[in-house]
């Protein structure tokens, strides 16, 4: 390198350190040992997931492993694990047969990357940086240095030592992959769901009492009882017997109809006394059959998701051979979820 005077400029450029020759290749070993980074991914269907879980802890602690995440998720159906685990490379195969024997195995993979040759790189390159580096910062002893001179000398020292460290920091990670596989394994159970049961229909019992407003030959009222089927709180089928009086036959109704609760006073959804307003068609046989219509109006007076008490009163016409007869019908029911 030529001396430089005194009276040299600040802005002449600072000498540059001659490359350092590669590494040789002889340097290396003709057979280097092979490293392997071991990485797969497993699915199973189990019966219990926390039990599996459990067994799984234990397992890998038995094998000097780790579990470097856990993830648990599902709902009523099923559930479902993500997993983890780092164990010894030597470990995997085993561990492996031995996670397959807790549960159905859905899927498997296991992949083997030989970084024998990444170590090989980084350490030739780590030896020419610091080749670089010694002979770099050899420059800074030279006392015919400017300032920028040294400024840039110490620039690329910056650069050679950040290299350097990236470069190392890149080892160690590859090393730990090495030292230990890492699997991710995904555990899935699907269980019976336990549903809230629900009602099918609503059956029940009723009283009910029937007065004929315009009949003039025979007994006008009549007393009787019966059942009701409810398909929905709204809509039915009834089926009322009337016990005969002073010598007459018995009487049959039977209708079937809904009815609608009132948006301003609750819509049905009280616990005591939700108001409702209904029609019904059927068939009636009062000593004659009979074509049954009408419109009643009624109150729930206790309403439970299992049990309802409701009472009605029905205006009904009976039309027949004789013309339409008129009456009033009333009853009271109890209701019970099915």
């Amino acid at each position: 390198m030529t001396t430089g005077s005194s009276g040299s400029s600040a802005g002449q450029a600072a000498p540059s350190p001659a490359p350092a020759p590669p590494a040789q290749s002889g340097s290396a070993p003709s057979q280097p040992i092979e490293r392997l980074v071991i990485e797969g991914q497993l699915g199973l269907r189990v019966d219990d997931i926390d039990q599996t879980m459990a067994t799984l802890r234990a397992k890998v602690g038995e094998l000097r492993g780790s579990l470097v995440r856990e993830q648990l998720g599902g709902g009523a159906s099923s559930r479902n694990a993500n997993i983890r685990i780092r164990v010894p490379p030597a470990a995997v195969e085993d561990f492996v047969a031995w996670l397959g024997q807790q549960g159905e195995v859905t899927h498997q993979f296991i992949e083997r990357t030989d970084v024998s040759r990444q170590f090989i790189d980084q350490a030739i390159a780590l030896e020419n940086l610091q080749l670089t580096l010694d002979r770099t910062r050899a420059l800074l002893q030279r006392e015919d240095l400017d300032i920028q001179q040294v400024l840039v000398i110490e620039g690329e020292l910056t650069r050679l030592r950040g290299r350097i460290e990236q470069i190392k920091g890149e080892q160690r990670w590859l090393e730990n992959r090495v030292a230990q596989a890492t699997l991710n394994v995904n555990l899935r159970s699907e269980t019976e769901v336990f549903l809230r049961p629900s009602a099918k229909f609503y059956p029940g019992p009723r009283l009910t009492g029937l007065y004929f407003l315009d009949r003039e030959d025979g007994p006008k009222g009549r007393l009787g009882g019966g059942a009701a089927l409810y398909f929905t709180p709204q809509t039915s089928v009834e089926l009322d017997v009337f016990a005969g009086r002073d010598g007459g036959s018995s009487g049959l109704l039977t209708t079937i109809g809904g009815s609608v609760y009132s948006d301003f006073l609750g819509r049905g959804r009280r616990r005591f006394f939700n108001p409702h307003l209904g029609m019904r068609l059927g068939f009636a046989h009062f000593d004659a059959p009979s074509f049954a219509f009408g419109a009643d109006a009624g109150v729930e007076l206790f309403k439970h998701e299992y049990l309802m008490i409701d009472t009605n009163v029905r205006v009904m016409g009976l039309l027949g051979s004789d013309g339409v007869d008129t009456a009033l019908l009333g009853n009271l029911s109890a209701i019970v979820a099915f």
